[in-house]
């Protein structure tokens, strides 16, 4: 995006989308092109860190907008930089590396309770209040939670992996019944709950993931279409 953020190699053997066409991310007029790009960044949370290493004053860094002064969006920054502490969250241990064997489901686990409102916030922290679904037309914004386990209600959603935040255009493609089968295969729509631990879900349409009750994303292989053959 800049040549003083270039100057320190990232920390990946991919480059960077904007390191191609850095006038994208400076330009406030191609801004939701920019932020798309950036909420599917792998090394997001190092450009927020280098934004505010070199104090950055203009541009779209790690999805938040620098228009003339860094000091009213620092906070936003430095919370998409620092690893977020997720208090009075049940944590899984052990999950399945990716799926359940043929034939056979996990075991439920037993949690205790958790503190009401719990499970949306970390969702919500998770997302960093973006759509993680991210379809074509997004409206980049997340509007609401949606359950991935059927005819189960959000608001009755078993686990933080058995929901996710969308868009209102994203939230109603996943939902219309007409695109239940296309939601399946992408692990936007589960039959069951104890699938929420393991199923991979296309995350922001750029990578698959399994999420955890954490909060947290796991990168997993992209799924057989075998798999989800119903």
């Amino acid at each position: 995006m800049s040549a003083t953020r270039l100057q320190r190699p990232l920390p990946s053997p991919a480059p960077a989308p904007c390191a191609s066409s850095p006038e994208r991310w400076m330009d406030r007029r191609d801004r939701a092109h920019a932020l798309a790009t950036c909420l599917q960044c792998p090394i997001r949370r190092w450009c927020a860190q280098e934004a505010l290493r070199v104090q950055a004053s203009w541009g779209m860094w790690a999805g938040v907008w620098i228009d003339g002064h860094l000091s009213p969006v620092a906070p936003l920054l430095r919370a998409v930089a620092t690893p977020i502490a997720l208090p009075h969250v049940t944590s899984v241990a052990a999950l399945p590396a990716v799926q359940a064997p043929e034939g056979r489901r996990p075991l439920p686990r037993r949690r205790p309770p958790r503190r009401p409102g719990s499970a949306r916030t970390v969702v919500l922290v998770r997302s960093s209040g973006h759509c993680e679904v991210m379809q074509a037309g997004c409206g980049l914004n997340a509007h609401g939670l949606v359950s991935r386990v059927s005819g189960v209600p959000v608001e009755h959603a078993p686990s933080v992996a058995a929901a996710f935040a969308a868009c209102r255009d994203c939230m109603a493609t996943v939902t219309d019944s007409v695109n239940q089968a296309e939601a399946a295969r992408l692990g936007y729509c589960l039959e069951t709950a104890d699938q929420a631990a393991w199923a991979p879900f296309f995350w922001r349409s750029s990578r698959w993931v399994r999420f955890d009750d954490c909060g947290r994303l796991h990168d997993v292989e992209a799924p057989q279409q075998s798999r989800r053959a119903s």
